[in-house]
């Protein structure tokens, strides 16, 4: 896909469209989560200064 684009993988596949879908059923409690994958590099460092959401 296409930077700032969004993809669907199914197997080797990627589609630039498409629906993903679930039913459920029963006694069952759901938490919504966001899993993107993302891995921190380099060295630990602290935020000191910001402005709105840059990094300054």
């Amino acid at each position: 896909s296409q930077q700032g684009t969004n993809a669907i993988y199914l197997n080797r596949d990627t589609f630039a469209g498409g629906v993903v879908g679930i039913a459920l059923h029963g006694d069952i409690e759901i938490d919504t989560i966001v899993a993107q994958g993302c891995k921190p590099i380099g060295t630990l460092m602290n935020i000191t200064e910001c402005e709105g959401n840059i990094l300054t």
